[in-house]
């Protein structure tokens, strides 16, 4: 039989998290030895195919995206989307996946960067220095550490392209790379180990099942910030900004929902308890993610139906009414009672609904998708309704329960006191890092071909009408420049014919 080494970092009082224990095995294990390390199949089987759901959510989200936004900026908003599969999973080798989950140092702050530095201790038995084979944690709960890895980095992957929905049409790609790259070490590496790591608000209570606060909260405040600092689009006045390819949307936001499945259901894969616990709490955060789905779509084509000059419900708002939904239940999926669903749901949909609509009247604010809207909100909302849902009976492993013989007012307040750190947080250091980077189009850069500006191509071969030299002349002197040193300030200016941001979406 083939020898299990075991090695343990200590805990000081400086470090909240427990013991990272990590069991190495040698590749060519047998299963006796495999069940020495706590090796559970059915786990590992349910979180490599939740890996491959939430990956395929990025490109279905670039299509959502790439439908909805402008002719001449559509593989603009797509590679912006894409570009994070291959930025973040190089920050999340070196550097991002300790920062966040590694041994937690500073009281709960941040992960030590070294010890899973480069695949550190995830794929070798000391080290980078020892054999190679399969590393087990004791936190992951029989599912091999390099999976954990994996489906963390999906995740990563997907939260900053979440927000270029508010800013499309105006932001340069390379500016926005680098924008990417300091948004995920500033803002969502911290509050991954803040939450996720076992840092100090996982300490105080704050639970999170697969994203409200650390996903949509933390990219929707992020995207309301961008959009405010970053300013209105620069719109020919008779622009309509109509969506360019709502098929492509429909068929976007499909992928988005499939991917979601893993979204909100791979986080069972690591519970203790056996086979019979990771599926009853899958079964159950299944069926609740579908049911806030439903609820989101139809309700959001009811209030379209009431709301809209012509009183009929789009193809975009029914797609978008399923994502309000599916953002709100994610981070209460696995902790809330399967009828808990049908009253998130109907939250989500008044909330994120009025939301959105509401932001269209904040003349400086041009988030174009509506990202703060229905990611945000929805996190908001989701995030807080755990306060009034959680129950032990659905998942033990939660410090405090909102239904049940342990009911107390505590989990509301800690989840209200996460929330507005994370939406406050996110803001304002979201807002510094678009002043940092800079990342602006000029208005004869709007004005002109956004694909071809950014990347030297075309999403479709169709001329792009563009305004005369003169016209673009007028613009220029219009639009506050964002190089100067009076800072950003973009205000509309009737003789040069601008006209306000208006949202993008037809919902």
């Amino acid at each position: 039989m083939s020898t299990i080494t075991t090695t343990s970092w200590g805990i000081d009082p400086n470090i909240y998290f427990s013991k990272h224990e990590l069991t190495w095995v040698p590749a060519t294990a047998d299963a006796n030895t495999l069940a020495l390390a706590h090796f559970n199949p059915t786990s590992t089987l349910l979180v490599a195919l939740a890996i491959a759901f939430v990956l395929l959510m990025t490109p279905g989200l670039a299509l959502f995206y790439g439908g909805l936004t402008r002719r001449k900026s559509t593989l603009t908003i797509i590679n912006q989307c894409v570009a994070s599969l291959g930025v973040t999973t190089l920050i999340w080798i070196f550097g991002g996946f300790s920062l966040a989950f590694g041994p937690s140092v500073g009281k709960g702050i941040i992960g030590d960067i070294s010890t899973y530095f480069a695949f550190r201790n995830l794929l070798f038995a000391d080290g980078w220095s020892g054999d190679a084979g399969i590393v087990f944690a004791n936190f992951t709960n029989g599912v091999p550490l390099i999976l954990f890895f994996a489906y963390q980095l999906a995740f990563a992957i997907i939260t900053p392209p979440l927000m270029v929905g508010a800013f499309a049409d105006r932001m340069k790609f390379k500016n926005y790379l680098v924008f990417l790259v300091l948004w995920q070490y500033l803002i969502y590496i911290p509050f991954a180990h803040w939450i996720w790591g076992q840092g100090f608000l996982a300490a105080a209570g704050v639970i999170d099942f697969a994203g409200g606060i650390v996903i949509h909260t933390s990219a929707g405040f992020g995207a309301l910030a961008a959009s405010l600092v970053l300013g209105k689009r620069v719109l020919l006045k008779n622009d309509k900004s109509r969506p360019n390819n709502i098929p492509m949307t429909i068929l976007g936001a499909t992928l988005l929902f499939f991917g979601w499945f893993g979204f909100n259901v791979g986080g069972s894969g690591f519970v203790s308890g056996g086979n019979a616990a990771v599926w009853s709490l899958a079964t159950s955060a299944w069926i609740s993610t579908i049911i806030a789905l439903a609820i989101g779509m139809i309700g959001w084509a009811i209030l379209e139906t009431i709301f809209n000059k012509n009183h009929k419900p789009t193809g975009v708002g029914l797609v978008t009414g399923a994502i309000a939904g599916l953002a709100t239940i994610t981070p209460a999926a696995g902790y809330v009672p399967i009828w808990a669903s049908v009253p998130i749901g109907v939250a989500a949909v008044l909330v994120c609904y009025a939301s959105a609509k509401t932001l269209h009247h904040f003349h400086k604010i041009d988030d174009t998708l509506e990202v703060w809207g229905v990611h945000g909100m929805g996190g908001v909302t989701g995030s807080l309704l755990i306060g009034a849902f959680a129950s032990k009976s659905v998942n033990p492993s939660i410090m405090y329960e909102a239904i049940g013989p342990e009911t107390t007012g505590i989990l509301f307040g800690v989840q209200l006191g996460a929330m507005l750190l994370a939406a406050v947080y996110a803001f304002v250091f979201t807002i510094l890092l678009v002043y940092i980077t800079r990342p602006r189009l000029s208005a004869r850069q709007q004005l002109g071909h956004i694909d071809y500006i950014n990347h030297g191509e075309d999403a479709y071969a169709f001329d792009i009408e563009i305004p005369s030299e003169k016209e673009m002349e007028q613009y220029e002197l219009a639009d506050s420049s964002w190089h100067s040193s009076t800072g950003v300030k973009h205000p509309l200016v009737k003789k040069a014919n601008l006209q306000a941001g208006e949202s993008t979406s037809s919902h």
